[in-house]
């Protein structure tokens, strides 16, 4: 009998906590906090003027103080990271990832060349948790349905449609191009000499997670994100043969 209770007692407070759970997101939903942090992490200070005062415009971002420090932006990536990964309903995890507000935050923290080392120590961990926990939430069942959320469409660089000029309308299709921010950014970070931080010197933590990445991302069957993986072998195979001919060129000349 007393286990009878125990158990019906904990079942209860289970059930408490999802209704708390869901009541936050709720709110976290309905006050639109998820392109707020977005746009949190994407604002930087302005320049500073010759007197070394802030110099502020109409157009200038409503953020300030504290929004433009590292550490608050790392903890964005945190809270990014554990949402989605906690994230069990399919409704809730397809709000997550629509309107690009992922994509936008992944392509925000790239180049990496554009934050200092003091920074990289900061974002760099809990970046590549949020690489590895959306790669993990394809793999999984409530996830399979969700890869078209984390395509976008690029134009291509010009060098890349200037042979297409006879044909006007397939040269139009051409001048974009499908890519996945999410795979763009493992590769980033694993190829990268500043993948790594100074609490992780070698790189050997923050490296690995991104081939975790990569890896996995092999994985999943959806077939928009394997024609995107094989193009991207194809491209460097391009590239390989682009620069075999230079030498080709230059040895001959």
């Amino acid at each position: 009998e007393m286990a009878r209770r125990a158990g019906r007692t904990h079942r209860d407070d289970e059930n408490d906590e999802m209704e708390a759970a869901e009541a936050v997101f709720a709110y976290f939903c309905e006050k639109n906090v998820l392109p707020l942090l977005v746009d949190s992490f994407s604002c930087r200070p302005p320049p500073w003027t010759s007197d070394r005062s802030i110099e502020r415009d109409d157009d200038s971002s409503p953020f300030s103080g504290v929004a433009w420090t590292v550490a608050a932006k790392a903890q964005i990536l945190q809270t990014l990271a554990m949402l989605i990964g906690n994230a069990v309903s399919p409704l809730s995890l397809t709000y997550l990832l629509s309107n690009n507000y992922v994509n936008e935050l992944i392509m925000g923290v790239l180049p990496l060349s554009q934050w200092k080392d003091h920074a990289l120590e900061e974002l760099l961990p809990p970046f590549v948790t949020l690489l590895r926990g959306l790669v993990m939430t394809l793999r999984g069942d409530g996830g399979a349905n969700c890869a078209p959320l984390l395509l976008c469409r690029r134009r291509r660089t010009a060098n890349e449609c200037e042979h297409d000029h006879e044909h006007e309308l397939e040269n139009e299709r051409k001048r974009s191009e499908t890519y996945m921010p999410l795979f763009h950014a493992a590769v980033h970070v694993l190829v990268s000499p500043l993948g790594s931080s100074l609490r992780d010197v070698d790189g050997s933590l923050v490296r690995t997670t991104a081939m975790n990445a990569v890896l996995n991302l092999c994985r999943v069957t959806d077939p928009d994100v394997r024609s995107i993986l094989i193009g991207a072998v194809h491209d460097d195979d391009d590239e390989d043969e682009d620069d075999v001919t230079m030498k080709e060129n230059d040895t001959s000349s």
